[in-house]
């Protein structure tokens, strides 16, 4: 079962009018229309296998989606060995410096992922945090070359609902 939180009311009557997903998926699929953050927070705890927030490839960052506390709620709503993925690809900020150290400040293992873009195909290039509570819950992630361990940068600290710092990433 998959849910999608979206903040735009546009967003399911586009995908539904323009792509066939939601309508093959039907009852295995809900959409909910709000803030991703605000409505995880009303879901229950432990529910999710797999959570992946995909909201950084615009010029402007959500802060309150990346902060220390956006983490803490996302774990909990995770089951007991979910994983968190953050689609972090954006042309002109560092959002895979500043997702790695809230997921490490919140004692997760991270592991980035940089997949390059093909000019040929019209591909962009595309990045990946991937976060758990231990290693092992990131599986395969763990064997694949594609995937490198993160760590902690010394020039990025990590956001807060009261500190956010555009200028650091």
């Amino acid at each position: 079962h998959i849910t999608f939180y979206d903040l735009d009311p546009q967003v399911p009557d586009l995908a539904r009018t323009y792509f066939t997903f939601l309508a093959k998926c039907g009852s295995f699929c809900d959409v909910v229309v709000a803030d991703g953050r605000l409505a995880m927070k009303q879901a229950k705890d432990a529910e999710f296998d797999l959570l992946v927030i995909d909201a950084f490839n615009s010029d402007s960052i959500p802060a309150h989606l990346v902060s220390r506390e956006a983490i803490a709620i996302y774990t909990s709503k995770l089951k007991p060995n979910g994983v968190l993925l953050f689609h972090v690809s954006n042309r002109y900020l560092d959002i895979e410096k500043l997702v790695t150290a809230a997921l490490l400040d919140s004692g997760l293992p991270a592991f980035v992922r940089r997949d390059s873009g093909d000019s040929g195909s019209g591909k962009s290039g595309s990045s990946y945090v991937a976060g758990a509570r231990r290693v092992e819950d990131l599986g395969s992630i763990l064997a694949n070359a594609g995937w490198s361990r993160a760590s902690m940068q010394p020039d990025i600290r990590p956001w807060t609902d009261d500190y956010s710092n555009v200028l650091s990433v």
